[in-house]
């Protein structure tokens, strides 16, 4: 028996069972590292454009200061 097939069948290949753990452990290690791998390239590539990455606070100084006047108006409306 050769140094490979030696070790293959210590480590993987004893039984059908130890086969088809390593098998599933692979295959969830590799989808997982997969997805993350895919997802950060497509975030990367999406940088600026999706909810999470906008820089929201270009947005909410126009948005409270015209809130802010109407919440005025409204007042100088009820007092009078």
């Amino acid at each position: 028996m050769s140094l490979p097939n030696f070790i293959y069948f210590f480590r993987f290949g004893r039984s059908t069972a130890l086969y088809a753990s390593w098998l599933m452990m692979l295959i969830v290690v590799g989808e997982y590292t997969t997805g993350k791998i895919t997802d950060g390239l497509w975030l990367a590539n999406n940088y600026g454009k999706t909810f999470s990455t906008v820089d929201w606070s270009k947005f909410d100084e126009f948005e409270d200061e015209e809130e802010d006047e109407e919440e005025e108006d409204d007042d100088e409306d009820d007092d009078e």
